[in-house]
């Protein structure tokens, strides 16, 4: 049922997109009654208030008072009009102050105009009105009271111009306003009417009463309808429009000087001007019109003389903030200014004015869009959510709009108030509407009825859902409607048999389901594939084969689905699937999926551009752009550069939360887009961007977080802003500064780049941070450059400047250099001659120590010559016994040698014929010190190289108990041996035989009677283990354990044994040792007495097979048949000698001859070199080669 019809204005259709931008006392404006603005060369923009004048930057107000007996303040604080003359001065108007004239750089006054009695050529009026400045420079001022004048710019004297005609008395001293007439004259606005001002001959020459013709002549004596503004067309130059006091909006044309038309208020025409007391008129750069009177602020349209109300509403933030607008003002970059007397000051950019806004359909609840659609003849179908109406018809055509709801009385209204989804039918004859709690309904355009389908729980066949959540009908098939539900799945509705088929997540079909029951969203790609947006994932749904493919987000995978709620769905021209999640959207190439059968997906969130990520809807444009709206405005991407272009409420928008699927292109090309507070209607190719590249003022200076104040004589002498340089000291190490870029649109979005010469090596984005700090600048000049970009990204090619000098200490200054350098000569040049003063002095000093100096010293040389001789004798005295040591060193080596080998063959031959142990026990402790004597010998001379072998470490251990049995026997001593693991070691077998014969006949000798020696054998490290013996004899002191293996160290001569030894036994195991790469040491056991310890090698499998084997090739000796043959008769012989009768065996050697064989040679050398070392093994085995 249509319950109401509305003319639908103007402001409610391309105007309503306006939001006012306010400022009012609570941002910093010394008072809300404003009167008047004006924008200053610099960009800057000033208010005049009824207490104040306020210099605003885009961020805050800087003001400027009166302080009474302070005469570089403004006189009064009632300001009423502003003006700036060529010159740069800004002229205040004041209300009953008279003029005051500021610089605007410092704010300082720089000359005040007042009327006094009595004193000509001050002004004739306290009240001025306006101010205008004509080509001559002269400055023309309209008092209330005093009537029209000039000031002139030498004399600075004010001259008053009065009217008289034909003895006419319209002599007025209550003038208004002022407009320059193309430099030839003035109009000027009074309170009786318009007048015109000669300016070659200063003189009026026309008056023109604009009373309404409906006046009687009473009427218009008494209302004398006074001028407040007069504004040329910028279309028609010959017309003036006249804001009078109280006969409306006046068309004056300056041709035939008469009054065309009266545009009044009309209490019974809503398009008529709100109020007959206009203040103000304005066309702006875009070609609007706008009017502001006592009761509003207008729109008005020249053609049709409508007007189009823009009123206060205390419940929108976003409308004017007062209904009394004095002044219209537009900036540099098109925004344009309402000076209100009851609220502050709004603003807005007419042509920023890129989204028409639709709201409060029939009630102001009704504001929740949920859906749109277009019908053929372009009408718009807005499903509501909150409020008494369902849904609205909107017919832009005719400019009115139907409100629908449901009436329970009548069957064939909508059957719901709350309206989810609008489809178009494809026949173009009706509307389907999804509700929430009735189920289908489907709308005829024709007759205005509705056929409901649904919901019948009990019938199979019908739709069972009350819910609708998407609707989808193919062209290809238009008697298939299909239906997403909100909790019961999806439905295949067959329209003309109003038979259903039903798929549900709990309802498998060939083997597949449904992700979930809840489906917001139904999309169709160029296969014939459905795709359904569901909340627990995406689906993809075969008609055909009735297949469900499922897909979800999966953390592991990246290029999966960013989020499983998924509420929108998109196909664009490209075959691109656009996916809107609560976390994302997500694109999914068609063509790459069904080529290679994987879904990828590519994100884009918060990082790529987006304000938020919860995807409401997605549109594609004509320019193939998309249109996404989400929960913090609309954004546009395009997908060729990946490029967002975000937009909000300040924009224009409903406001910042959209809603899910709510949402349409229409035929045209123009979008729909819904949220909680209506929706917005724009064309994607007409919306026009911010061009405007702003100006950058830096608008503060502080020195350590504190603003540096104007002073005549400080750093900064002008405001910061005003300023070409500041010096600074070099303890100024922390300063900040401040700028604002004077782009009036949205100026929180103003991006700022800034670069500081010869310290920034470029330039830097501060993003919307609009400050800057640097500390310990080091002395020198710098240069501050600072540019801005607007709202839009669009950045400004003028860069602001600032050069900041900071000055060093006084001792990095070229004047203190210099007079360093002058002082250190001066100083030079006094120690010069204070040296030379010195340097004579001493001179004379010298010669006569010289002359005494020289005899002592010539006694001292023959005293030198003297010693020197002497040491000469001792030295030759000294050579002399040092040659005889040396060849009695050669001697006692020759004797001990010969001793030694001579000693060998007796103790072998005993050794070998000897039958008591003890004789043998003797015998073999003086072989073993002959060959300790010998082998320590040749390690010293590095002649001995070892012979290596791998020995089974026991039973080398076995044999030197054997040799020391009768000494252990002797003090009825017990060998203690540990065997739990037998070892392999690799060494020279008989040199650590010695070694362990060597150090067990040590522990012998100082074992006490009757106790035990112990053998320990530890694994200590990788392929190494530990032998130790340890004895319970006295040990050894700690300052001695260093010292006891050199040769010849005995314990007796330190007096702390009395056992006697030669000093080489240990001497021999250290060398013995280190000569195998071992070590030997020797400590004291925790209990008692010595232990002595060395380490042994480990065989290692791969060192025996590699290594050692190497080694054995090396030295392996081969003999031919011929040397084999040679060697022949010997080896009964060799056979029949023991080892130790070394006499027979050299003798034996010495008689086989080899024949220039190298050979044989080797192998008699290695022979005489087994039977000297007793290696019965080595010559045992070099016998049987010869076999």
């Amino acid at each position: 049922m249509i319950i109401g019809s509305c003319a639908f204005l103007q402001a409610q259709s391309c105007l309503q997109g306006i939001k006012f931008s306010n400022l009012t006392s609570r941002q910093g404006l010394s008072q809300n009654s404003v009167t008047c603005v004006l924008q200053d060369k610099k960009g800057l923009l000033w208010f005049g208030t009824t207490d104040g004048l306020n210099k605003f930057d885009g961020y805050s107000f800087t003001k400027y008072t009166s302080e009474p007996g302070n005469s570089q303040t403004l006189i009064s604080n009632y300001v009423s009009c502003l003006y700036q003359d060529r010159a740069g001065h800004l002229w205040v108007g004041l209300y009953g102050g008279g003029i005051n004239r500021m610089n605007p750089a410092t704010g300082q006054i720089t000359a005040s105009y007042h009327h006094y009695k009595n004193k000509p050529g001050s002004l004739t009026g306290n009240k001025v009105k306006d101010i205008y400045e004509d080509k001559e420079g002269l400055i023309w001022v309209a008092t209330y009271g005093g009537g029209v004048g000039f000031i002139h710019p030498v004399t600075q004297k004010f001259t008053r111009v009065r009217y008289r005609k034909a003895g006419i008395d319209v002599e007025t001293n209550f003038s208004f306003c002022i407009l320059n007439d193309q430099d030839k004259g003035l109009w000027v606005g009074s309170n009786v009417g318009l007048l015109y001002l000669d300016l070659k001959t200063k003189q009026f020459t026309g008056f023109y009463h604009i009373n309404h013709p409906g006046f009687s002549q009473r009427m218009a004596e008494s209302v004398k309808t006074g001028i407040n503004q007069i504004v040329r067309d910028k279309k028609q130059r010959h017309i003036l429009w006249l804001c009078t006091h109280n006969s409306g909006l006046v068309k004056f044309n300056t041709q035939t000087h008469k009054a065309e038309e009266w545009l009044m208020h009309d209490p019974a025409n809503p398009l008529s001007v709100n109020s007959n007391s206009v203040w103000s008129f304005y066309q702006d750069s875009a070609g609007n019109s706008w009017v502001g009177s006592r009761k509003g602020f207008h729109w008005f349209n020249p053609k049709t003389q409508n007007f189009a109300r823009f009123l206060h509403d205390a419940q929108n933030k976003q409308s004017i903030t007062g209904n009394d607008i004095q002044q219209i003002f537009e900036d540099k970059a098109g925004t344009v200014w309402l000076c209100t007397y009851d609220g502050g000051i709004s603003s807005f950019n007419p042509h920023l004015n890129n989204f028409d806004h639709y709201t409060a359909f029939g009630d102001k609840n009704s504001r929740w869009v949920n859906a749109l659609c277009e019908d053929v003849q372009g009408n718009i179908y807005a499903g509501l959510g909150k409020g008494p109406h369902a849904m609205a018809i909107i017919n832009r055509k005719k400019r009115h709009i139907s409100l629908l709801k449901h009436d329970p009385a009548n069957a064939t209204t909508i059957a719901s108030k709350i309206v989810s989804r609008l489809l178009p039918d494809v026949s173009g004859k009706g509307i389907w509407v999804g509700t929430i709690g009735q189920g289908l309904d489907y709308y005829d355009i024709a007759s205005g009825e509705f056929t409901h389908y649904g919901y019948e729980p009990l019938d199979t066949t019908d739709l069972r859902s009350p819910h609708i959540g998407a609707l989808y009908q193919d062209k290809a098939q238009p008697n298939i409607l299909w239906v997403g539900t909100l909790g019961m799945g999806l439905y295949r509705f067959d329209i003309k048999n109003k038979v259903s088929k039903v798929y549900m997540k709990t309802l498998r079909y060939k083997g597949s389901k449904l992700s979930h029951n809840t489906i917001i969203d139904i999309a169709k790609d160029y296969k014939g594939n459905l795709w359904l947006a569901t909340r627990e994932g995406l689906n993809c749904f075969d008609p055909r084969k009735e297949v469900f493919t499922s897909y979800f987000y999966s953390f592991k995978n990246p290029k999966s689905l960013s989020n499983n709620y998924v509420s929108s769905l998109c196909v664009d021209a490209q075959g691109v699937l656009w996916v809107g999640t609560h976390q994302g959207l997500n694109r999914l190439d068609l063509r790459a999926f069904y080529k290679d059968g994987k879904a990828s997906f590519d994100r884009y969130t918060t990082q790529s551009g987006l304000p938020n990520e919860v995807i409401h809807q997605i549109i594609e444009d004509n320019q193939k752009r998309l249109w996404v709206s989400t929960n913090q405005g609309l954004s546009c991407l395009n997908p060729e550069t990946n490029q967002w272009k975000n937009y909000d409420a300040n924009n224009g928008l409903q406001s910042n939360e959209f809603l899910a699927k709510s949402g349409v292109k229409t035929r045209e090309g123009a979008i729909l887009m819904g949220g909680i507070n209506g929706f917005n209607l724009f064309y994607p190719d007409k919306v026009v961007h911010n061009t405007y590249k702003p100006q950058v003022l830096i608008t503060d200076f502080q020195i350590f977080n504190q603003p540096v104040p104007v002073t005549k004589e400080g750093i900064l002498t002008r405001p910061i802003w005003a300023t070409d340089t500041v010096e600074l000291s070099y303890k100024d190490k922390v300063i900040s500064f401040e700028f604002a870029a004077l782009n009036y649109i949205l100026p929180e979005k103003n991006t700022y780049h800034i670069k500081l010469e010869n310290f920034d090596a470029d330039w830097r984005n501060l993003g919307t941070k609009r400050f800057e700090t640097y500390t310990n600048l080091a002395p020198g000049t710098y240069v501050l450059k600072v540019k801005a970009a607007n709202n839009d990204g669009v950045l400004s090619d003028k860069e602001t400047r600032l050069v900041v000098k900071v000055r060093p200490p006084f001792w990095q200054t070229t004047t203190f250099y210099v007079l360093m350098v002058v002082l250190l000569i001066a100083l030079v040049l006094g120690i010069v001659r204070w040296r030379t003063h010195n340097l004579k002095k001493q001179k004379k000093v010298l010669e006569h120590k010289v002359t005494e100096r020289t005899k002592e010293i010539k006694m001292q040389a023959e005293e030198l010559q003297t010693q020197t001789e002497e040491i000469k004798a001792q030295a030759e005295e000294l050579r002399k016994i040092n040659e005889q040591l040396l060849e009695l060193d050669e001697f006692k080596q020759g004797v001990t040698g010969m001793i030694v080998h001579d000693l060998k063959n007796p103790l072998n031959t005993l050794m070998a014929y000897a039958k008591s142990p003890e004789i043998k026990q003797s015998a073999r402790q003086m072989h073993h010190m002959v060959l300790n004597i010998l082998d320590v010998q040749k390690m010293e001379s590095a002649e001995l190289n070892p012979h290596w072998d791998a020995v089974q470490l026991y039973e080398m251990i076995e044999e030197a108990i054997e040799q020391i049995q009768v000494l252990s026997s002797q003090k009825n001593l017990y060998i203690q041996r540990f065997r739990d693991i037998d070892y392999q070691v690799r060494v020279d077998r008989d040199l650590t035989t010695r070694v362990l014969v060597n150090l067990l006949t040590n522990a012998i000798k100082h074992a006490p009677l009757n106790s035990s020696i112990v053998i320990e054998v530890n694994q200590s490290a990788d392929h190494q283990i530990k032998i130790s013996i340890t004895d319970e004899g006295e040990g050894v002191p700690p300052e001695l354990q260093q010292t006891i293996f050199d040769k010849f160290f005995s314990l007796s001569n330190h007096h702390i044994s009395n056992i006697k030894s030669t000093g080489l036994g240990l001497a021999f195991c250290k060398l013995a040792l280190e000569t195998q790469q071992q070590t030997i040491g020797v400590t004291n056991h925790p209990s008692k007495g010595a232990q002595f310890w060395f380490t042994l090698s480990l065989v290692d499998k791969v060192m025996l097979t590699d290594q050692l084997l190497t080694e054995q090739t090396q030295q392996k000796l081969l003999l031919s048949a011929t040397d084999k043959q040679l060697l022949q008769p010997f080896v009964s012989d060799l056979q029949a000698i023991e080892i130790c009768e070394i006499g027979r065996l050299k003798k034996l050697a010495d008689g086989i001859p080899h024949e220039g064989s190298s050979e044989i040679q080797q192998w008699k050398d290695l022979l005489m070199e087994a039977t000297f070392s007793m290696n019965q093994y080595l010559f045992d085995e070099l016998v049987g080669m010869i076999d």
